[in-house]
């Protein structure tokens, strides 16, 4: 389960994962302070590392290495 929490500084998310804290915002060109990445950046690290894994799972299972 994943929680957002958003308040009244300009478009800064506090993002909660099980243990995990990180923190979500907008660059200074588009209002946000750049205090972390952009949902947007946000998206693409998450499929990114979801290709990574399954070529590494892949690799794995067929003996590559």
């Amino acid at each position: 389960m994943a929680t957002a929490i958003i308040g009244k500084e300009h478009y800064r998310t506090e993002l909660i994962s099980s243990n995990h804290h990180l923190t979500a915002d907008e660059p200074l060109a588009n209002g946000g302070k750049d205090l972390g990445p952009s949902p947007h950046d946000f998206l693409m690290m998450a499929l990114a590392s979801c290709t990574a894994l399954s070529v590494r799972m892949y690799a794995d299972r067929k003996n590559y290495a």
